[in-house]
């Protein structure tokens, strides 16, 4: 099952949400090897709730994150969870290349990532079944394979 926070405030026009499970903002989040959670593009006037929930909830999403379990991040909530030197933020990991994004022309490629405690450059990458991704043909690849 694919499971999202809070699916209608999610932008990715491109997901069916009729066929996710959806988590509403006060639901506990817990999280299970049996789904898939894919935190995406969150209309902006409302992703200030997603980053209060994310960031209540880190200790289960680093546990989660180290059992294996498939997180899918895109869009803006790859920003949330993202330190760039920001101590507001979830800070589980610094990807560098984040604001030069428009500057690199070749980052379609999932490259692995072995210790999200380095900071690296990858936009798109896989951190054990954490998956960051900024292209739409990969989400719904991902997704189809679950």
């Amino acid at each position: 099952m694919i499971k999202i926070l809070e699916k209608d405030f999610l932008n990715d026009k491109f997901i069916d949400i009729n066929f996710i499970d959806n988590i509403k903002l006060n639901d506990k989040l817990n999280f299970s090897k049996d789904n898939i959670y894919y935190f995406g593009n969150y209309d902006e006037k409302y992703i200030h709730l997603i980053k209060e929930k994310l960031i209540k909830n880190k200790k289960n999403i680093i546990k989660a994150i180290n059992n294996n379990v498939k997180i899918i991040l895109a869009g803006n909530t790859k920003e949330i969870f993202n330190n760039e030197f920001n101590i507001k933020g979830l800070n589980l990991y610094t990807c560098l290349s984040c604001k030069l994004r428009k500057k690199i022309k070749n980052y379609s490629k999932i490259k692995k990532v072995n210790d999200l405690n380095k900071p690296f450059e990858e936009i798109n990458f896989r951190y054990k079944n954490l998956i960051c991704v900024d292209n739409e043909k990969y989400i719904l690849n991902i997704l189809k394979r679950a």
